[in-house]
């Protein structure tokens, strides 16, 4: 019983979405994830969350998702 409540506390875990390859894209100040790309203007920067480090990086251009695209 405890080992299952351990797996399904994993299974909510953040860092097991970057170990599988995704990352989170935080505001430049670190202090809310960026939910959509439609509020980033240029030259807005974000920090990329890795598994293993963290990027800054600087907006150039933001393009809306083709209708088959989004979610």
């Amino acid at each position: 019983a405890l080992k299952a409540k351990v797996r399904l506390l994993d299974a909510f875990d953040y860092r097991g979405v970057l170990r599988r390859g995704y990352a989170l894209v935080w505001s430049a100040d670190e202090t809310r994830l960026v939910q959509r790309g439609a509020g980033l203007v240029p030259p807005d920067e974000v920090t990329i969350q890795f598994q293993d480090a963290r990027a800054v990086a600087a907006i150039r251009s933001v393009k809306a998702a083709r209708e088959e695209e989004k979610p």
